[in-house]
């Protein structure tokens, strides 16, 4: 009995230290563009969040809202609070933990009373979202593993 736990033990420490090694060493990834309109700060928000799990390069959001900013800089700040609420809301590993660089690129229409056209969001991950499916690949045949050595053990 003993033997057994020493066995489970040894394979969840075996998984644990693969991953700490396989996941830093996985090369910084980029991927194409999620294009949208949208006309409120919830659905760009959405937007964001969902290409951000698809580890798209470049979002492209088309901002079709009535909101009207005074300057360039506010509508810079409205963007760069949006963003990080989007990258708050999602897991780590898709957010904080996986984005090496973002890059904010707004059109906005030039007027006195500015109004926002579109924003372009470049970013670059650390892993891509094959690198995720590779990675839950291996987690599922390792529980499979250690699953069907506690059923033959049992017995």
């Amino acid at each position: 009995m003993i033997n057994k736990i020493k066995n489970i033990i040894y394979r969840g420490l075996s998984l644990a230290l693969v991953l700490s090694i396989v996941v830093p060493m996985m090369m910084p990834m980029v991927v194409f563009a999620g294009t949208y309109t949208v006309n409120n700060w919830d659905e760009y928000k959405e937007k964001l969040k969902e290409d951000i799990r698809k580890q798209e390069a470049s979002i492209i959001i088309n901002y079709s809202g009535s909101e009207i900013f005074s300057t360039e800089y506010f509508a810079r700040l409205k963007i760069a609070d949006i963003y990080e609420e989007a990258k708050e809301e999602l897991p780590k590993y898709y957010g904080e933990l996986n984005i090496i660089s973002q890059t904010t690129l707004p059109v906005l229409d030039g007027n006195l009373n500015t109004s926002l056209k579109s924003v372009t969001h470049t970013i670059k991950y650390k892993n891509s979202a094959k690198d995720f499916a590779e990675i839950r690949t291996i987690l599922n045949e390792e529980y499979k593993t250690i699953k069907l050595r506690l059923l033959t053990t049992r017995r």
